[in-house]
């Protein structure tokens, strides 16, 4: 962060709208540029700061940047710290050699979640008939003819599991992934 020219940082502010308000109140009537790399807590600071500019006519630029593209001196392989990444950051501010990141809008960001989710739960209901076809076949039963795993074929499956178990322990093991595999599937109709 600069003020009248001069760099501040790195700061350490606890991860709230208030505590940035409160922070950058302390630079009245400067322009302020904050560049922060990308990380798990998402877009969250980007919004913040949006908020307050919009709320304080505080004038805030704000930039994103990804770790992999906040420059590093040559042949510096040091262990990754977040005091040696802010001043990477801030030497790369200084000398205007990083490139930001394009911060989607929360909209779009909230529907490239739905995505991701629905993305995880088809690879979940993958892993789950995966599953369930090694234990039946494990056990040597036949698995019923036509499309595998609609509700017809799921009603048929049970009953061969059923007929073929000797002690009820298989229909113990199956009925689970069986029972997630149908809520799956539910979840990514829902998400469709």
């Amino acid at each position: 962060m600069t003020q009248e020219g001069e760099l501040h940082g790195p700061v350490h502010i606890q991860p709230c709208k208030e505590a940035w308000e409160s922070y950058l109140k302390k630079f009245p009537e400067c322009d302020i540029h904050l560049a922060y790399e990308a990380g798990p807590n998402g877009f969250n600071l980007t919004d913040w700061l949006d908020e307050i500019k919009t709320e304080s006519g505080i004038d805030i630029v704000v930039d994103v940047v990804a770790p992999s593209h906040v420059p590093k001196a040559p042949g510096k392989k040091s262990a990754k710290t977040d005091k040696r990444d802010s001043l990477d950051l801030i030497h790369a501010v200084k000398m205007k050699s990083y490139c930001p990141v394009v911060v989607p809008d929360r909209a779009k960001r909230e529907e490239r979640q739905t995505l991701r989710t629905r993305q995880a739960l088809v690879e979940m209901k993958t892993q789950l008939q995966n599953q369930i076809h090694g234990a039946v076949k494990f056990h040597g039963i036949q698995p019923p003819e036509g499309n595998s795993f609609t509700k017809k074929w799921l009603r048929q499956l049970r009953k061969n599991i059923q007929a073929a178990d000797a002690t009820g322990c298989l229909t113990i093991a199956v009925e689970p992934l069986l029972t997630v595999l149908e809520s799956v599937s539910l979840q990514i109709s829902a998400l469709n």
